[in-house]
């Protein structure tokens, strides 16, 4: 619509059949559903993205928000039964409807920071009176996740650590916010919310033959929470993990 501005939208039908797992089971965990129906949906979907122009020692700026409207007939849900195992099931009719907001953006070229937020209003619209109008299990109504990354270069040294400059280093700290869900159509088992922190430093090696090559640190669940998944499974508590990568290619 102009320089600086796009609107979005799409309309259309989709169609996902059950995949291996949800049919036949996995590892003890998932039970299998051979009597699985494919999913029909409609999918509808509208928003807009703003990119401004830099300014000032702000650029790489980006806004977009997208509102989304969807019902679908034999939705798959995993809900957990008596003997916490998980069993697909398929729900005759559902509506997902909600929001979906993110922006990023860089200051002095140095710190990059990314924000996303999504709230999703997933509803039981089945023809079974007591289960009308639940939450669908596994599906929480609020997510939010942020990370600020803070890199130097040579072509943006910081004083002060310029011996550094060539190893392009990238220190990192993110947050997952992940609001309530329900392991049941009925709303009875609820898993609480989760907030998972973590932090991380990666560094390049400096131009020449081993260029291509990055070495990174990471810590994730930063403070240790016993938390669950949205299926109610324990997730680990701190965990640390290296990684060693090397591209090809551009930069």
């Amino acid at each position: 619509v102009l320089p600086w501005l796009t609107l979005l939208g799409n309309d259309g039908r989709a169609v996902r059949i059950p995949n291996l797992e949800e049919l036949f089971g996995t590892q003890g965990v998932v039970l299998g559903n051979p009597d699985l129906k494919a999913e029909q949906a409609k999918l509808r979907d509208v928003g807009l993205r703003v990119t401004p122009p830099a300014w000032g020692p702000l650029d790489a700026l980006a806004f977009e928000t997208v509102y989304f409207d969807d019902p679908i007939d034999d939705v798959i849900v995993l809900v957990q039964n008596s003997q916490r195992l998980i069993v697909p099931e398929n729900v005759s009719r559902a509506t997902l409807r909600g929001e979906e907001v993110s922006a990023r953006g860089r200051v002095a070229r140095r710190l990059a920071l990314t924000v996303n937020y999504t709230h999703e209003d997933a509803r039981d619209d089945s023809d079974v009176p007591y289960l009308q109008g639940n939450q669908l299990p596994g599906r929480p109504q609020h997510e939010f996740y942020g990370r600020v990354e803070f890199a130097w270069s040579p072509a943006a040294p910081v004083p002060g650590l310029m011996a550094l400059a060539p190893f392009t280093p990238r220190i990192f700290f993110d947050a997952n916010v992940i609001g309530d869900d329900y392991l049941d159509r009925a709303n009875t088992q609820r898993v609480s919310s989760r907030t998972l922190l973590g932090t991380g430093v990666s560094f390049g090696a400096p131009p020449g033959r081993f260029a291509p090559l990055r070495v990174g640190f990471e810590v994730r669940n930063l403070t240790g929470d016993q938390t669950r998944d949205v299926l109610g499974f324990p997730l680990p508590g701190r965990v640390f993990s290296g990684t060693l990568s090397w591209g090809f290619g551009g930069e």
